[in-house]
This record gives C-alpha cells, structure tokens and sequence, in this order.
C-alpha cells in the first residue's frame, strides 16, 4: 500500500513538472507559435480588415492575399522603414554608433537595423540590414521576433525600402543560411542589392538566414557610386 502511495507521489510531481515546463517552454516560444500561426491562418482570409501594428514582434496582423502588394501608400510614409508583404513586416530602419555587437543590439531594441559600414538605399552596393528573429521574452525591444518567419521568403518575393524620402523595391534572387563567421557576405558588390539578415533556426543563435535581392525600383543605374569595395567587421556576424 506504502508503495502504491510513493508511485502516485512520484507520478504527480513527474506530471506537475512536465506542465511547469511545458507552459515555460510555450509561455517563451509564444511570439514564434503566433507568427507561424497567423501566416499560415492568414494567408488565405480575404482582404477589409483594417491592418494594425503588433509591436511585440513587429509585424502587421491583415487579411490580403496578395503576398507582394505594399498596403502603405508612399504619400504617408515619413520614417525609414522595410515593408515584407508576403510575412506582414512593417517596421522601422535604425542606425547603430557601430557595427560592434553591443552597439547594434542597442539599435535593434527600436527595429531592423542598418550595418553601419555598408552602402544605403540609393547607393551602389549591399545595403545590409539585420533583425531579430526571436529574443527573450524579458528582452528590451518592441521588434524582437520582426523577422521570427524570414524563412517563409523564397525568390521573387518583394522587400519594400523607404528611406530618406524614396521607395526602393528589391526582388529576392538568393535565400541561403551561413555560419556567424561567415563575414565575407557583408562585402561590397557591384549590384544594387539588398541582404535582409536574421538568426537561423529562430530562438537560436547558431546559424544566420540571408535574404539577397536586387534592386528593381528606381532605376538602379542611377545609384550613387561609392568607395569601398569591402566592409570591415568584428570576425563574426552579430547575433542574438
């Protein structure tokens, strides 16, 4: 009988610890549970719902099935800012002091960060923007998970740039995921390209997932030259 009473104990705190972990493990991948679920849930609902901002993982919650159809019109667009239709990114470009990884963890706290030595839209080049794909939950920062489904992106999706005043649309040629060390996807090129980059497989740091596309809008031929041909780092790509 003694024993029976031990097992049943046993039992209950086994079970009471699984629930504890479980409801840990959901309560901190929830912004990444929520993303997939509203992608996937969201793709195929028709369009009129007004579309909202999420600032917990900066992006947009609509209904348009158009993947690759910008729902913000250029008129209304004063701040520096991507746009990802096709996973309902809309959120601010930030500048850091420096590309040292403290410096640039502190940019993206207010959202998708430029890398301080690469070209800018309008400028002939890689124009390097890096976002979170998740974060602590206790992390600060209202974009976090902006980039927690970049793995939804394939070829020929759009990535919508303003900046400084002027639309820039990129259409996506190349996804491909690399080792942090993998530095020499910061060089230079001789197309107007743009490299949307986030940590790989989200809630890790282990690897990163580049999103590459070429410039479409304005006529790229009329970029700015500018001088450098390489982009210095720290030896590692910034992470989480």
């Amino acid at each position: 009988m003694l024993r029976v009473i031990k097992r049943n104990i046993f039992f209950k705190i086994i079970l009471g610890v699984w629930f504890v972990l479980t409801g840990f493990l959901i309560y901190v991948n929830f912004p990444l549970i929520s993303a997939n679920l509203n992608y996937y849930f969201g793709k195929d609902q028709q369009s009129g719902q007004k579309v909202t901002q999420n600032k917990n993982n900066g992006t947009q919650s609509n209904n348009k099935k158009d993947n690759n159809q910008s729902k913000v019109e250029p008129s209304k667009v004063l701040e520096n800012k991507i746009i990802i239709p096709k996973i309902n990114v809309d959120a601010p470009l930030a500048e850091a002091a420096s590309n040292k990884e403290q410096d640039m963890l502190l940019a993206l706290q207010g959202g998708v960060v430029f890398y301080p030595t690469n070209s800018r839209p309008g400028e002939k080049g890689n124009v390097f923007v890096v976002g979170h794909s998740s974060n602590y939950r206790w992390a600060k920062g209202d974009y976090n998970y902006v980039f927690s489904i970049l793995n939804k992106i394939s070829e020929s999706d759009l990535i919508t740039i303003y900046y400084n005043g002027t639309k820039y649309v990129y259409k996506v040629f190349e996804v491909i995921v690399v080792s942090p060390k993998e530095v020499s996807v910061l060089n230079q090129t001789k197309d107007s390209i743009i490299s949307v980059m986030t940590c790989d497989p989200p809630g890790t740091a282990w690897k990163r997932r580049i999103v590459k596309g070429i410039q479409i809008e304005p006529d790229p031929n009329k970029n700015k030259d500018i001088n450098s041909n390489t982009t210095k780092s720290n030896g590692q790509l910034v992470g989480n």
